[in-house]
């Protein structure tokens, strides 16, 4: 999976944007038209959670790896990656779906039991 430092929309928009292409000694870039709707949505989980910091990764197998993030004010979200195949899934947890958990350390502790969902489901 890309490891991407994005700190603007521009460059998010450019990079969902655009495909690389190694073709004989240089690299072309193809730009094609990303659906609005897909844009729409990674800019709103960019521009929500470029705030949180990553805390800890667990490779729990099985295909399955969970990202900690809180930001500065202790407010925290789980990601949940899910590998099968060739697919690739991405579901989250923070607080509005799990109240019972109020701080990070505990819900990273009980991540694997905490209810996770699509991320336009999630209040922030």
């Amino acid at each position: 999976m890309p490891n991407f430092n994005i700190n603007d929309y521009d460059t998010l928009i450019t990079l969902v944007g655009t495909e690389k292409i190694e073709a004989g000694n240089g690299v072309a870039l193809k730009t094609y038209t990303t659906p609005d709707s897909l844009k729409d949505y990674i800019l709103s989980e960019f521009s929500v959670t470029r705030s949180y910091e990553l805390n800890d990764l667990d490779d729990a197998g099985s295909g399955i790896t969970y990202l900690g993030k809180a930001d500065k004010d202790g407010n925290w979200l789980i990601e949940r990656l899910t590998e099968s195949g060739s697919d690739l899934s991405k579901d989250y947890a923070n607080i509005s779906n799990n109240g019972s958990q109020t701080n990070y350390e505990n819900a990273w502790t009980n991540r694997l039991s905490l209810t996770y969902q699509e991320f336009q489901n999630l209040t922030f």
